[in-house]
């Protein structure tokens, strides 16, 4: 486990992390946290908007799955082994 470990490490080098625009990314969260607690009926109204984009997302990986499957019936091939 160590030797796994240590090929880890040394394959996925880390680099240090950037704060210099941490703060921009944090402010943002901020400022859309304030605006949906500010507005009336706001948070449910993010509530649903992350739900809507969960489900349209979802939708189209599941369509894009589709097509790519059907695509590789009808040719009859292997899209693993051309990929």
């Amino acid at each position: 486990m160590t030797a796994l470990a240590n090929q880890l490490r040394t394959r996925f080098k880390t680099e240090p992390v950037d704060t210099s625009r941490l703060w921009v990314r944090t402010s943002v969260v901020v400022a859309l946290a304030a605006f949906a607690v500010a507005v009336p009926g706001g948070i449910r109204t993010a509530g649903h908007a992350i739900a809507d984009a969960y489900l349209q997302v979802s939708v189209f990986v599941a369509a894009t799955l589709v097509v790519l499957l059907a695509a590789e019936r009808l040719f009859r091939s292997d899209l693993g082994e051309v990929l």
